[in-house]
């Protein structure tokens, strides 16, 4: 189905318009995850990458925090953690940078500190994911319980503790 996903949102990208390219990104970012759960991490990385230009391309602060955050898990899988871990420092950044205004990009932004916590975990820095989940919690604070459905960073306040347990 992934090929098929993927011609698709080519042909929509086709338009040139920012939305149709924030699509074809996240079906890049998808099928990253895809190959990724089943340690293709090449290919991940080639698909992260593709996902991280057409977000590129979109201008979405969005598409471009899942796109980082999908290639910094290939990274860590590959035993890249410092650069894994500068990548979601400044995705984080990015994503902070909008102003946080929408319950999506606060999502995206604790999703992102929860990612750099796990990631700077799995480097040995302890100290740095407490701090990074403690950080996500004050963020995730303001997000409602209960996630809505089809948003594409799916965490909400108790998704900060699971990390947490992940960093300990």
């Amino acid at each position: 189905m992934l090929p098929g996903l993927i011609a698709d949102g080519y042909r929509a990208a086709a338009s040139r318009r920012n939305l149709d390219q924030a699509r074809l990104s996240s079906v890049y970012t998808l099928a990253s995850s895809v190959l990724s759960k089943i340690g293709s991490y090449e290919r991940a990385r080639l698909t992260a990458d593709r996902a991280r230009t057409w977000a590129e391309a979109s201008g979405s602060p969005l598409a471009a925090a899942a796109a980082a955050r999908e290639l910094a898990i290939v990274l860590r899988h590959q035993d890249r953690h410092g650069e894994a871990q500068r990548l979601m420092t400044s995705a984080a950044a990015d994503v902070e940078a909008t102003g946080l205004r929408t319950d999506a990009s606060a999502a995206a932004y604790a999703q992102m500190l929860c990612t750099l916590a796990y990631t700077a975990a799995r480097g040995g820095q302890r100290a740095e994911a407490l701090a990074m989940v403690e950080e996500a919690r004050r963020s995730a604070r303001r997000l409602p319980g209960t996630p809505p459905p089809g948003r594409l960073f799916p965490v909400g306040p108790a998704a900060v503790d699971l990390y947490e347990v992940g960093v300990h």
